[in-house]
Parts: C-alpha cells; structure tokens; sequence
C-alpha cells in the first residue's frame, strides 16, 4: 500500500484519533529545553544536528542527523487531506530553502511571525466600518537597507487520488504525479497576498510568492504592492460586513457583481497583478536542503 492511506475511518477510530492529539497537545512545555535553546546551548542528551559548513557549500549549515526523526502517522481520507497534510508538513523545508536563497543572494534574514493584525500598524487606514483584520503570511525578509518584503509558501502535493489498476483505484490508493512548480501566483491568491503586505505596514512593498513541487524544485515570483488593489478590497469589506456580518444574514449565491461597485473591473485588475508577477528565481531540486532520511514517497 502507498504512505496515504484512503479507506475513512469509523466513529470509534475518530474519536480515538481525537483522544491522541489532544493528549499530544496537553504535554507540557520542557522550560529547561526552550531556555537552553534561546541562550544557545544544548540541553543534556540533545544532538546537535546543523553544523557549520565551509563558505564553498551550497547551504551555511549542514544537516547531520544520526537517526530518522519519527513522526505521526496519517490516515487519509480524501485526495484534498492528504494535500492539506503535504502542505503543512512541507512548510519547513520550503522555508529553510527560502533562508539560503535570499541571505545567498542579498543578505535577507528570513523572521518567522504569527498573525499580523491591521490595527497594530501605521497604515493610515480607517477603520470605521470595517471588521477586524489580520494576516498571517508563512515568513517576512528583512532587507540589509531595511526593506521588508512578506514570504508566502505553496507546496503542490505529488500525489493523485487512484492507483495505477483497477484494483487499486478501487481500495482508496494514492498515485505519484508531481506536475513541476509553477511559474505564476493563481489569481485567487492574489487578495491574500495583498492584503498580508497592507498588514506587515506601509514599508512592505512585496511577496515573493514561492511554488514549491516534492521533486522539481521550486519558483519564486515576487509580486508588487499595489495600493489601489488594496482599497478596493477593503471597499468591498466595508460594504460585506454591514450588508451580512452585522445584520446576521448569508450572502446569496453571485451577488458580488450586483453589490460590489467595479466589480468586473477588480477581476480584471486581480488578473493583471497575476500576468505581471515577475519570476525572480528557479530553485533547483539539488538546492532544496533535505534530510538525508525520509526520502522515499511511499513506503512500499
């Protein structure tokens, strides 16, 4: 069988399922661990697994571990679990190679941060009328001059839902088909991405959006702030939160285009900001920092 399993699970697995993480979330936090860890020191019996690498490598530090990290097991239920799982599993290696890329090519330091809420920045937004809004971009560089620039990661599952046979499209099996990284942001991310700059502040004038495949390598595309875009956006917030959030009722179906003011025009526009995104760099499979263990994508 494949390493994503896709038969559902019964009640009783599910609510089994639900006793284990959360008996994985209660365990308490080792001070003793996170304190080391910040003064830089290793607590006893750690392994030191990223060692300095000579100033002609590929990568500043190396990755040595001596044993394979273990991990949870997953059971899949559909094709679209199993990329949510890809994708969050995925993340860190797209973002350690998202370190080496940009402090190789101008000094960048990469910052990990939370949810970015609109009101703790000088944006010079009103606020009146709209909800409350926030956005969570996966990273955010620093420039040496100071400049900032948000970092949004995709990663492409490389699997399809069905087996090669009959037989096993039939049990639930999952199949390999890594279509590459692509060379362009999809449009619907678009509003994400602009609205994770306006949240980072004024001085964010960026994303490099990065399309990140299991074996073809990865594409970054920057796109530009656009502050036009922006007010829309919110334009339209305003409009949504007093006609349903605050009266309590559900949208109907298509009802942008007849509520929205240049509404066609603002899919248009979300389709320039997408055609114009400019490739700034092709990572190469090679360049993508992995663990020597865990490279198999299946397990049989």
């Amino acid at each position: 069988r494949g390493l994503f399993v896709g038969e559902s699970m019964t009640r009783g697995q599910r609510r089994r399922s639900r006793g284990k993480d959360k008996a994985k979330l209660s365990v308490p936090i080792d001070l003793v661990a996170v304190a080391a860890a910040a003064a830089g020191s290793l607590p006893a019996g750690a392994e030191q697994v990223w060692v300095a690498a000579d100033a002609s490598g590929r990568f500043s530090h190396k990755y040595q571990p001596t044993s394979k990290a273990e991990g949870p097991a997953w059971r899949v239920e559909s094709a679209g679990h199993g990329r949510m799982i890809w994708g969050n599993t995925q993340e860190p290696t797209s973002v350690l190679a998202a370190v080496n890329h940009f402090y190789k090519l101008a000094g960048a330091i990469v910052h990990e941060v939370g949810v970015c809420p609109l009101e703790a920045v000088d944006s010079g937004i009103t606020a009146a009328g709209l909800p409350l809004i926030g956005a969570s971009p996966d990273c955010f560089l620093v420039y040496p001059d100071g400049g900032v620039e948000a970092l949004e990661v995709k990663n492409h599952a490389p699997f399809r839902a069905g087996g090669s046979t009959w037989k096993s499209q039939r049990r639930g099996d999952f199949a390999f088909s890594d279509g590459g990284p692509f060379n362009q942001i999809a449009t619907w991310h678009v509003p994400q991405v602009q609205l994770e700059m306006l949240c980072l502040g004024p001085q964010c004038r960026a994303t490099n959006f990065m399309s990140c495949s299991a074996t073809k390598g990865i594409t970054i595309v920057r796109v530009a702030r656009d502050d036009a875009y922006i007010a829309k956006m919110l334009e339209y917030a305003r409009i949504f939160h007093a006609k349903f959030t605050l009266q309590k009722k559900a949208p109907p179906d298509n009802f942008a285009v007849d509520l929205y003011p240049d509404y066609l025009a603002f899919l248009d526009h979300t389709r320039r900001i997408s055609d114009t995104a400019e490739v700034t760099a092709n990572i190469k499979p090679t360049d993508v920092q992995r663990s020597p263990f865990n490279r198999r994508l299946f397990l049989d």
